[in-house]
């Protein structure tokens, strides 16, 4: 029987990283910020190892960039708290991978950072002056890269050999979803929370209503599902698939049954944490297969900037045209694409307008496109640019290259293996940083 391997694993956790930067070069504006690793003091030291001040502000220009999230006045403070928790985690992951000799290969990073660009459809170089565009130095995300590859390694080396599952397991599976034809069936992605302990259970709830605010502020849900969610799908941007009914735990089961496509849950107290769940789809089981519309798509934002200091961008809550901020970027935009824009030029004339402006895209499921954008996608002419379109981010544009239906099979038996294979290692993975949270001495400071 065929397992895991590094490579499929290794890739995996890749595609977690470039899809989310993709994803946040599509849907967000630039992040900028005065302050210089100098000039920040010490934001916590995890058993002797410092996080700087710095390290926490690049983080979280990165996630902001990465998700479309508001990093900016409280609820950026309270995004703060939560990118320190990760940091604290990263670090410990670390110091572990150190303990037991555990180095990411050089070859894998830059394999990953070359397959980021990639994705974007941009040389390495090209990636690194669009993240300094946000405020955001590679050096950040070559970390973060490090990280991610030296704890898959060791959770792969440590737990892989004993977690093979069997054929009676895949077999289970796959026998499942044929039974289900004809019942209710839900396409469903979720962002799981970890509670850890009983203190822990304020502040994750607490996290969870934030990352809901955000969601319906527009933030993209498979994108902060890969930098928040302690799922094993998170690497996949939360997918869980199609979803018979009764097939989830009863909590879970009956808030799909309630909420319609494109909706996205309120925080569910299930199964060890807090679980958001976006409905993607409904539909009656035929097998487990998978069917949509997807769409090729372009996407361009012009962020709002305080005139009073050019360089500064702010976010708006309830943006409308009324706006004197809204009107001028929507004039902007208007003056910036009158004609000429097609899917061959688009980037070359987005980057042409300086570094105000970000723009990218690719392919993905109509249901996987933001709520912003998504009735938009789907009715517009091929090839046509949209109206303006307002996030509390900026002003945004979108043109749709392709639109044609979409039909999968029932997946092989390798592709149930590798996703049983990831559960469980998604499992031993929380379960050991959870260790290592309770032996280590952190100081905040």
């Amino acid at each position: 029987m065929k397992r895991a391997n590094k490579g499929d694993y290794m890739r995996g956790q890749a595609l977690r990283l470039a899809i989310a930067i993709c994803v946040g070069l599509l849907m967000t504006g630039t992040v900028n910020s005065a302050l210089t690793q100098e000039t920040m003091g010490i934001a916590a030291v995890v058993n002797d190892e410092v996080i700087s001040g710095y390290d926490l502000e690049q983080r979280v220009a990165l996630i902001v960039s990465s998700t479309g999230v508001d990093g900016s006045g409280e609820a950026g403070q309270r995004l703060r708290m939560q990118v320190l928790r990760t940091l604290i985690d990263e670090k410990l992951q670390m110091q572990e991978a150190k303990r037991l000799e555990v180095v990411a290969d050089p070859k894998d990073v830059d394999e990953t950072l070359s397959g980021i660009a990639g994705q974007n459809r941009m040389t390495t170089d090209q990636l690194r002056e669009t993240l300094e565009r946000s405020g955001v130095s590679i050096d950040s995300l070559v970390t973060q890269i490090k990280a991610e590859i030296a704890w898959a390694d060791l959770i792969r080396k440590k737990f892989l050999s004993r977690i093979s599952p069997g054929d009676e397991q895949v077999d289970a599976v796959l026998a499942r979803m044929e039974a289900n034809a004809g019942r209710p069936e839900y396409l469903v992605a979720e962002i799981f929370l970890s509670v850890e302990s009983p203190d822990d259970e304020e502040e994750v709830r607490r996290s969870a209503l934030r990352l809901v605010e955000q969601l319906k502020q527009g933030a993209a849900f498979n994108a902060v599902a890969r930098q928040f969610s302690q799922a094993a799908t998170a690497a996949t941007g939360g997918d869980l698939g199609w979803v018979a009914e009764g097939q989830l735990s009863g909590e879970l089961d009956k808030v799909l049954g309630e909420i319609t496509p494109g909706e996205v849950s309120p925080p569910l107290r299930a199964g060890g944490g807090y679980y958001i769940l976006l409905l993607r789809d409904k539909r009656s089981a035929t097998g487990g297969g998978l069917s949509g519309v997807e769409v090729d798509v372009r996407q361009v934002m012009f962020p709002y900037i305080d005139e009073q200091q050019p360089d500064k961008r702010i976010t708006l809550s309830s943006p409308s045209a009324s706006d004197p901020i809204a009107a001028a970027t929507i004039a902007r935009a208007q003056s910036a694409l009158q004609s000429g824009v097609n899917c061959k030029n688009f980037q070359e004339v987005i980057r042409g307008l300086g570094n105000s402006v970000l723009g990218d895209g690719g392919k993905m499921m109509l249901a996987d496109v933001p709520h912003l954008f998504r009735e938009t996608t789907g009715t517009i002419d091929v090839g046509v640019m949209s109206e303006p379109l307002l996030s509390p981010q900026g002003v945004h544009k979108v043109m749709v290259c392709s639109r044609e239906a979409f039909q999968s099979k029932l997946p092989p038996r390798d592709v149930v293996e590798a996703r049983l294979n990831q559960e469980a290692l998604a499992l031993r993975a929380r379960r050991y940083l959870r260790d290592l949270r309770r032996d280590a001495v952190v100081e905040f400071r």
